[in-house]
């Protein structure tokens, strides 16, 4: 039975030493991989801030996708759809943007549109392009997360509720 415990005992401290090399390499990671990720999504901000300035919002679109599409990972999509969000915030409105744009309570219609979207400019198949077009109906959807509690994505919103 003692050489049971002993067994034990190692099986067990080698588990903690592997769970604690784990923590601490994922510590540094971060701590050097994390910084430069901040920097990275900053200078990404002032890019899409600036590009929103001339394009409208379709415009925000292709260039997210052509973004997306030069780059892999799940970085990647993170960067892809921030950008979108912080573009369409800041581009030229479009009447009718979000006409077609379903809420994303409605999970038939948004994974249809979803797929719609993604094999309409090339990018179908990937998560990615899912996280891509629900920034767009959050957009359409959710204005007051945009800084614009009056504008729905291309449509105007009047004091009474009406468009």
């Amino acid at each position: 039975m003692k050489t049971f415990l002993k067994i034990f005992a190692l099986v067990v401290g080698i588990g903690i030493l592997v769970v604690a090399g784990v923590v601490i390499v994922g510590v540094f990671w971060a701590m050097d991989k994390g910084e430069g990720f901040v920097e990275d999504m900053e200078a990404m901000t002032e890019e899409a801030e600036a590009f929103a300035q001339n394009v409208d919002e379709e415009g925000c679109i292709e260039e997210t996708v052509r973004r997306h599409i030069a780059c892999s990972g799940l970085t990647c999509s993170v960067k892809s759809a921030a950008f979108l969000a912080i573009c369409l915030g800041e581009s030229q409105m479009q009447e009718g943007f979000c006409d077609s744009v379903p809420d994303s309570s409605d999970m038939g219609a948004s994974e249809r549109w979803i797929d719609e979207q993604c094999d309409h400019y090339g990018v179908d198949g990937e998560i990615g392009c899912a996280a891509i077009f629900s920034v767009v109906q959050s957009y359409c959807h959710d204005p007051v997360e945009y800084g614009d509690d009056d504008s729905a994505g291309g449509m105007m919103i009047d004091e009474d509720g009406g468009q």
